[in-house]
């Protein structure tokens, strides 16, 4: 009888089975739906909506797929995206190359002296869908230095923001919408 239900009926049975869970726990529960059948597998591995969560971390803390894996899986779904200061470059670029995708975003960045890429592109480029996001820096900044653009000065859609070690000028275009600011020095 199950194997009777419309796949979007099935598809949504899966997202209750899954939600709310953390990172760790979704994909592993996703992997465990995917092992009861063939017909299973091929339904998650082919819903972009299951494809959301991508993590790009180092060592022990890393879990769940691959960046690339779940930004090909994802299609064009909206990503909640984790990023630590020590991925590989090529990592980092791919997951930059999708911030008009990112729906939150949790980024861990080098100190700005030698952060150089990391800095730039979280600075300059525009995030339309981005709703919440946090920013910790390894070393805090001197607080003399504000950083007047964030996201390209273009994030409609943020209404959270946590900053630690990192100074925002409040003028910015994007501190004009959010419903909570958090700035840790």
């Amino acid at each position: 009888p199950i194997e009777k239900l419309p796949m979007e009926l099935l598809t949504e049975v899966f997202h209750m089975a899954l939600l709310p869970l953390t990172r760790r726990s979704y994909y592993d529960r996703l992997t465990w739906l995917r092992l009861v059948c063939h017909a299973w597998s091929e339904i998650i591995l082919g819903t972009s909506s299951f494809w959301f969560y991508v993590t790009a971390v180092t060592g022990r803390m890393a879990h769940g797929p691959a960046p690339s894996i779940v930004i090909d899986r994802s299609r064009e779904q909206l990503l909640d995206v984790t990023i630590n200061h020590g991925i590989e470059l090529e990592t980092y670029r791919l997951l930059y190359g999708q911030m008009r995708r990112w729906k939150k975003a949790q980024i861990r960045l080098p100190p700005k002296d030698t952060g150089g890429e990391y800095w730039t592109r979280l600075w300059s480029e525009a995030a339309p869908a981005l709703t919440s996001l946090e920013v910790t820096v390894g070393r805090r900044v001197d607080r003399g230095e504000v950083t007047e653009s964030l996201l390209g000065d273009y994030a409609p859609s943020l209404r959270h923001l946590s900053t630690e070690g990192v100074w925002i000028s409040l003028s910015s275009p994007v501190v004009r919408g959010l419903r909570t600011l958090a700035i840790v020095g």
